[in-house]
């Protein structure tokens, strides 16, 4: 197998696999077999022994290089934290959705927890995390984790709909979950 990275940022950009030729034997690609034509200036390359599952999954690889800059390995990267949230708005009609009532004063508490990719929540991380809505009103945008934990409050709105509500932190996968927006018939 041939990788390809970019020399300026060292991630892998692409792969290149054992190809059939014209008369249908199997051979290892190489550089003017991957690039026909002109091979980007900004692409350099090393050959390393076949690996299929790198192809489907080029994100979740990197490549590590000797002390002189050179390509000589790839490697599975660490897997990134990612957000989990929840809200103490309760789930009333059987939908698997959490629901507050479309009043426009109704609200509910939403907390987003940074988790490694065991399930634990990584009390060390301390960076803000954003959140954002697609419906109601978020009382605090951008909120700092104290112990792997980030809180903010949601507001409903006067029209029944179901806004989703997105967290972000630097290094992590973002969560999202969404809460409907209901009529009052719903919590009687």
């Amino acid at each position: 197998m041939i990788i390809f990275y970019n020399k300026r940022t060292r991630n892998i950009t692409g792969v290149s696999m054992i190809m059939n030729d014209t008369s249908t034997k199997l051979k290892e690609p190489t550089l003017k077999s991957s690039y026909p034509k002109n091979t980007p200036p900004d692409i350099a390359y090393f050959f390393t022994p076949n690996d299929a599952t790198i192809a489907n999954e080029l994100w979740a690889y990197k490549l590590k290089f000797n002390k002189r800059g050179k390509a000589e390995s790839v490697e599975r990267k660490p897997p990134l934290p990612y957000i989990q949230l929840s809200t103490d708005a309760p789930e009333k009609d059987g939908h698997g959705i959490p629901e507050i009532v479309a009043d426009g004063k109704q609200q509910c508490n939403i907390t987003a927890s940074v988790r490694d990719h065991n399930g634990s929540i990584l009390t060390h991380f301390r960076e803000p995390v954003t959140f954002k809505t697609t419906g109601g009103v978020l009382f605090d945008r951008e909120v700092k984790c104290k112990n792997g934990v980030a809180k903010t409050t949601l507001r409903s709105v006067e029209e029944t709909l179901t806004p989703t509500i997105t967290a972000t932190a630097p290094g992590c996968v973002l969560g999202e979950m969404e809460i409907e927006f209901v009529l009052e018939t719903v919590f009687k």
